[in-house]
């Protein structure tokens, strides 16, 4: 660490917005403390400001970053980073968003003591986003190699490909991930759609919160309250996106159907949103089920240590929440998935779980999942303890241990 005597370090893509940002931002910065313990860290997002300083780390504006970055690689020159600047500022005004405007000429500073950028996007290079999105990531990421910042992309699912300018967005990816040190694919999937692009440098890595050692800061993991609630119940757990996919009407009429299943065989159920925009399908689900206390809601969003806490006393989880997933398969709690993507796939079939995952466009959805429940019931105590051994032998092979390596060899 401390290359040169820089002491900064950016994580990008980490929110606030949803558990899974939550816990990739949180163990990440972890990670980096234990590394470095006296780095000081920055995390990019495009929310309204939050004090971070109990997490030990200070939010920037990620749009003011990628015109700082664009500026400091001498991609963009002084007038354009300028104009770029003064636009950026009186739109932070008009949403009175202060702490963003003309944020560039603080950040410029900083750029020059940041010895490495760490992106935890998740999933933003992709033609299922817009163009501007894509362009956004690639920005950072490029004006990060160009800056003389070491730029590592931890792991994360890539792809599709499928542009408008589908040439032109291949070239800008091939040229922007050039000079990344480290690139970890979630998925063969994304792997394969980098390779595709040109992208020979690309490695495959689980999610970073499947083989966080999440033992080394249990501390924050301490409930509060009646925790009785969270107790030997199933977790049901929506997402919003499913609606791409389905309409309302069939959407809950599938929900319905799961929890007459569950209510029928004297399961009780735990109604858990994961990102606030999933509160109105469970306040829904529970509407159409007011059966006593056999069916309640977690009436607030929990935070990531919350969440990791309280997941451990579920028996199960039926969730189409990716990264709720994780989170639960990381203690050890069997799963069913509710998916659209081969990331789900991927994930079940690192942990020994790929027979409970099943698709929302499948042609007898209601019926496959009554199934995996009935499967679910029989075999939940040898199927977390499946789900322990393998994610042990997850966390053997650390994308971190091998980060830092390559970040004590440029030191």
């Amino acid at each position: 660490m401390n290359k040169k005597g820089k002491t900064n370090i950016i994580i990008s893509g980490g929110n606030f917005n949803n558990k899974g940002a939550q816990a990739m931002l949180f163990i990440t910065a972890s990670e980096l403390r234990k590394y470095a313990p006296g780095v000081k860290i920055f995390f990019d997002s495009q929310d309204k400001y939050r004090d971070c300083s109990e997490y030990g780390f200070e939010q920037i504006d990620r749009e003011a970053l990628r015109n700082a970055l664009l500026y400091t690689s001498k991609e963009t020159g002084l007038f354009d980073f300028m104009f770029k600047s003064l636009r950026h500022a009186v739109r932070m005004c008009l949403e009175k968003n202060m702490y963003a405007a003309f944020a560039e000429y603080k950040y410029i500073r900083m750029i020059r003591d940041t010895e490495a950028l760490l992106d935890i996007s998740g999933y933003a290079l992709s033609s299922e986003f817009s163009e501007w999105h894509n362009k956004l990531y690639l920005d950072i990421i490029r004006g990060s190699v160009n800056s003389a910042i070491d730029t590592y992309i931890l792991p994360q699912s890539f792809g599709p490909f499928d542009y408008d300018d589908k040439a032109g967005m291949i070239g800008l990816i091939k040229d922007s991930l050039a000079g990344v040190r480290r690139i970890y694919a979630r998925e063969d999937e994304g792997l394969a759609f980098l390779q595709e692009a040109g992208v020979s440098s690309a490695h495959r890595s689980s999610d970073i919160v499947l083989q966080s050692r999440i033992d080394e800061w249990s501390d924050h993991l301490k409930g509060e309250g009646d925790e009785s609630r969270y107790r030997d119940r199933v977790w049901i757990v929506p997402n919003m996106k499913l609606l791409k996919y389905r309409t309302k009407e069939e959407l809950y009429a599938l929900y319905d159907v799961i929890v007459d299943d569950l209510l029928k065989r004297g399961e009780k159920i735990l109604l858990v949103y994961n990102s606030n925009e999933d509160q109105i399908l469970c306040r829904q689900i529970l509407e159409n089920h007011q059966t006593g206390g056999d069916i309640e809601l977690c009436e607030r969003e929990l935070n990531f240590y919350e969440y990791m806490r309280y997941v451990r006393d579920a028996k199960f989880i039926i969730s189409s929440r990716y990264h709720s997933l994780v989170m639960a398969l990381k203690e050890g709690i069997p799963c069913i998935a509710l998916g659209w993507a081969v990331k789900y796939e991927d994930l079940f079939r690192l942990v020994g779980q790929e027979q409970y995952v099943i698709g929302i466009t499948d042609d007898d959805v209601e019926a496959g999942m009554l199934g995996m429940i009935d499967l679910m019931e029989k075999n939940y105590r040898t199927a977390s303890e499946e789900i322990i051994r393998n994610v042990a032998d997850i966390c053997r092979n650390n994308c971190f241990d091998d980060l830092f390596e390559a970040m004590r060899e440029r030191s």
